[in-house]
């Protein structure tokens, strides 16, 4: 195939898995659940392995603004939507650079896109508790434990998932 259609190909799975699975988890009744678990992360964060940086990006800002589009969640206000825009961006972006180019193993790839994200978010947070006139150290702490299992589940669910589609993938090519 290829290589520009696998990659559009992949980068419109990625988005589809981000917007499919948040959306499955609040049909199957746990609605609130996703703002502990995250499940737009998994998609996005999984996918960035097999993307180039341009695309893994794209998927990243993309996935919480068409979802905020179609479906209302995340909100765009709150500005839950666009911080999600930059944290998904910023974590793609992150898998590409450190996975691909630096050649790190799975687990640090994913311990540094979790490190930028929750260093962006509590930015974020902060900005946005100054703008609310809240405390932002407040707003930043339980803005960041709120999303520890959703981290966890990222270093539980993907190193196996990656693992598996990577052998697929040199399968697929010889």
């Amino acid at each position: 195939m290829n290589r520009s259609v696998a990659t559009i190909t992949r980068t419109g799975l990625v988005v589809a898995l981000g917007l499919g699975f948040p959306w499955a988890i609040h049909m199957a009744g746990a609605g609130q659940i996703g703002k502990f678990l995250l499940p737009m992360f998994l998609p996005i964060v999984g996918g960035a392995f097999f993307l180039p940086f341009g695309a893994a990006v794209f998927a990243g800002a993309a996935t919480p603004f068409l979802s905020s589009i179609l479906t209302g969640m995340p909100p765009l206000a709150p500005p839950i939507g666009p911080i999600m825009m930059v944290e998904l961006a910023a974590m793609a972006g992150m898998v590409v650079l450190v996975y691909q180019k630096l050649r790190a193993n799975v687990w640090v790839t994913i311990a540094s896109a979790v490190i930028v994200d929750r260093l962006i978010l509590a930015f974020l947070a902060a900005g946005l508790g100054k703008m609310l006139k809240l405390p932002p150290a407040m707003i930043t702490w339980a803005t960041l434990v709120v999303g520890i299992p959703g981290m966890v589940l990222l270093f539980v669910v993907l190193p196996p998932v990656v693992a598996r589609l990577k052998a697929y993938s040199i399968r697929e090519q010889t």
